[in-house]
């Protein structure tokens, strides 16, 4: 997971995980994700005492998506594992609308 997130992560990127318990794919190397802007996350895993991290209100996650002009979503299956939390509609719908392109990479 890092190797591609070293390798598609730019400066100025968004980067959101989806659902937000695939953080910790790259909490082991955290400097994997220095590149990109993690939209999401209010507070980090080691300073919340939580796998995942405390995520930000999902109104403030949607503003900020509509901020940036690429953003790298971090998911497994599609639909799988996505709990239903406010925060993930609001990952899914914005990256199902026209306003934000999406790359994908397998």
């Amino acid at each position: 997971m890092g190797a591609a997130l070293r390798e598609t992560g730019r400066p100025g990127d968004g980067l959101l995980y989806a659902p937000a318990q695939h953080r910790y794919w790259t909490e082991p190397n955290p400097g994997d994700t220095r590149a990109p802007t993690d939209l999401a996350l209010a507070e980090s895993p080691v300073a919340s005492h939580t796998p995942a991290g405390i995520e930000l209100p999902a109104p403030v996650i949607a503003t900020r998506m509509l901020r940036f002009d690429r953003i790298v979503v971090v998911h497994g299956r599609a639909g799988a594992h996505l709990t239903g939390s406010p925060q993930e509609r609001a990952k899914t719908s914005l990256c199902g609308s026209t306003s934000v392109r999406v790359r994908r990479r397998t």
